[in-house]
């Protein structure tokens, strides 16, 4: 077996030499491949599954050439674990430059100091380096490194199993997670099928290792979601049942016997979950009959993690298959309750909105509905058609998004701000306006979430520091404005564009969020405190956890929030509003996409008379599509022809001074409003 894994290492070596003249790309197999050890598993096999699929990458995306530097650091004369710092900021800071290569190789190092370490201090001195270095690896750009970071990734993992270490979970978590996003299907699903039987067969040693205290929940999610993004989540299911067992769990406690042993105390879930497994033997998928979902024992290893049980609702919603998903959400809630009993010597889960919402953004999509019709029981489709509104636009999708919030309520679990930005932005999307103001509102007092920013009134602070004599019942309560709550205010301002007023007009509060509701009683308002929001998150010297996730917020779901800004803007005829959301794009380094383009396209292309052809012929000059859209918004704005000057559009107040109408002012007017100033060089002032 070794003589055949060295022949198809050097085959691939022999490969990549042939492939580089041609790509551009230096592929270093000596230094990227481990030693052909037979230790666990297979060493080399995700490094080699790997390297064909990058190779292969880069024949479309041309990554350039570079010269490949070496690092040559001798340890022996130092200690263990200050080698490891040292070697770890080398990385980073190759890291930070874009040099992968020489990262990869100061990381391949720490991982042979494995070997050396004589503590468990030294061990964990190590494994955080390692830690810190993967994490920093997977978040490299690819088009500027001269070694695929992908690539990288796995021959680093390949090395830390063929020396015996325990990679940190946070570590594994993000190599996975970096690998679900950049490789095809095929090869996805080879590296998983790899590193859980690896993650699998690592029980024993990651019991004994000092760094093993983080929770493996982060690793099981990660892999449950990546095989169900490559529509294989009963193998993610196969996977977490050998995990459970090699822990010692017993194969004969299961969700269903729950159901049955306490289906006098949870009557509902044990009749769905006994109709779902009878429907589930007579269904099909694919042609062939569809087994229902494995029923995993249940062990504290994994059944108390709310992450690990959404991410198996979560896996079945990736392969469209929501009945599945229905299935283990049912499931949840059995162990939810059930194991909350004393004769269950079990630690139940949090009882939280996550798995909810996750089978919610699953049945507001029209394949997610589909597949529920497909192979729902009669007497669930029964229950749903019980539900729809023929007035409503979309009947069955609110139908089944109001069926989970409805299981969620009469479990007693309280929505989350996501799952009220989620319920928000769904009803004012089928133009149920107040209700969605009312779910704006209810987002405000919730008191836990990702608090991103925090506007508490003073009695909530008196209460924080103690409370104070005589104060009323509910004057401790906070109210906080979370900025992924501003992506459901905008949706809201779009859909109230027709009724000619505040959306929140006739939502009556009492408490601390009337001051906050009156700051986003127009668009204009809402873009000037998402400003305010971003501007405080990115100067704070020591950014707490709230600034930390606006500003994490803004890079993950930036184009998101601007395009709801954009979209509310156009609605409401506000131009200028429009083009400062279009100059914000580069100045916030947001990234627009196509549905930027058609919702501003959308928007202007009623006020022109020769249609959006003619639009974007005039504006062909402008370098980028958004350029053209910002000149074609800023002669419109102007009152003049939009084929007069495209392109012309000014950067700040004082550029253009001599055009004749009226958009200077209204740029003027519309920066002190929203207390955004914007340079010459498109930078936020």
């Amino acid at each position: 077996m070794l003589s055949r894994a060295g022949g198809r290492l050097a085959t691939g070596a022999w490969t990549a030499r042939r492939i580089e003249p041609l790509v551009g790309v230096v592929v270093d197999v000596g230094r990227a491949a481990p030693r052909a050890v037979p230790a666990r598993g297979a060493p080399g096999a995700v490094w080699r599954t790997v390297e064909t699929a990058v190779v292969l990458a880069a024949l479309v995306g041309r990554v350039p050439a570079a010269a490949s530097s070496r690092v040559t650091l001798d340890h022996a004369h130092g200690a263990v674990t200050q080698c490891a710092d040292t070697l770890q900021a080398l990385a980073l800071e190759d890291l930070a430059a874009g040099r992968v290569r020489r990262a990869h190789f100061a990381l391949g190092r720490i991982c042979d100091m494995w070997t050396e370490c004589s503590t468990d201090a030294e061990r964990a001195q190590v494994a955080g380096a390692l830690e810190r270095g993967f994490q920093a690896l997977a978040g490299a750009n690819a088009a500027s490194a001269e070694l695929h970071p992908v690539l990288a990734l796995a021959s680093l993992y390949d090395r830390c199993v063929e020396q015996g270490v325990v990679i940190p979970n946070g570590a594994l978590s993000k190599l996975v997670a970096t690998m679900a996003g950049s490789l095809p299907e095929d090869t996805l699903l080879a590296v998983l099928d790899t590193i859980a039987e690896h993650f699998v067969s690592s029980v024993s040693s990651v019991a004994a290792a000092p760094q093993a205290s983080k929770p493996a929940a982060s690793v099981l999610a990660v892999l449950l979601s990546s095989y169900g993004k490559v529509r294989h989540p009963e193998r993610g299911e196969a996977f977490l049942a050998r995990y459970a067992e090699a822990h010692g769990a017993q194969a004969q406690l299961t969700c269903t016997r729950l159901a049955q042993l306490h289906r006098h105390a949870l009557p509902e879930a044990a009749a769905s979950l006994a109709a779902q497994r009878e429907q589930r033997r007579r269904r099909t998928v694919g042609g062939t009959r569809a087994a229902l979902p494995h029923d995993v024992p249940l062990h504290d290893v994994w059944s108390s993690s709310t992450t690990v049980w959404n991410a198996l609702v979560r896996s079945r919603t990736l392969a469209g298959d929501t009945v599945a998903a229905r299935t283990w959400l049912d499931r949840f809630r059995v162990a939810a309750s059930a194991l909350q009993r004393p004769d269950v010597p079990l630690t139940p889960p949090r009882a939280t909105a996550s798995p909810y919402l996750t089978l919610m953004h699953a049945y507001s999509t029209g394949a997610g509905i589909a597949d529920f019709f497909a192979h729902a029981t009669p007497a669930d489709k029964r229950a749903l058609q019980r539900r729809v509104r023929p007035s409503d636009d979309a009947p069955y999708k609110s139908a089944a998004v109001h069926s989970v919030l409805s299981l969620l309520r009469r479990d007693g679990v309280a929505p989350g701000v996501s799952m009220l930005n989620f319920l928000a932005s769904f009803e004012a999307g089928r133009g149920r306006t107040r209700a969605a103001a009312r779910l704006v509102c209810e987002a405000l007092r919730t008191e836990h979430g990702p608090a991103h920013v925090r506007e508490r009134s003073g009695a909530a602070r008196v209460a924080a520091r103690g409370g104070a004599a005589g104060a009323p019942p509910g004057a401790a309560r906070a109210v906080r404005l979370h900025v992924s709550t501003l992506v459901p205010v905008f949706t809201l301002h779009a859909a109230c564009a027709t009724e000619h007023g505040a959306p929140f007009a006739d939502v009556h509060v009492a408490d601390a969020s009337a001051t906050i509701l009156s700051r986003l009683a127009t668009p204009r308002q809402a873009l000037g405190l998402c400003a305010q929001m971003r501007r405080a998150a990115l100067e704070d010297p020591a950014p707490g956890r709230a600034q930390r996730e606006t500003a994490s917020f803004f890079r993950s779901r930036g184009t998101a929030l601007l395009n709801e800004a954009l979209q509310a803007l156009m609605k409401h005829g506000d131009l200028a509003g429009a083009y400062l959301v279009l100059r914000l794009y580069d100045a916030w380094g947001i990234r627009p996409d196509l549905w930027t383009q058609s919702r501003v396209w959308a928007g202007v292309a009623p006020q022109l008379p020769g249609g959006v052809p003619d639009a974007t012929a005039a504006c062909g000059s402008a370098g980028s599509p958004l350029a053209a859209a910002r000149a074609v918004v800023w002669r419109l704005l102007d009152g003049s022809s939009v084929g007069d000057a495209a392109g012309s559009a000014p950067g700040h107040r004082d550029a253009a001074s001599s055009a004749p109408g009226h958009a200077l002012a209204a740029w003027g007017q519309v920066q002190d409003e929203t207390g955004i100033q914007l340079g010459a060089d498109g930078e936020d002032a």
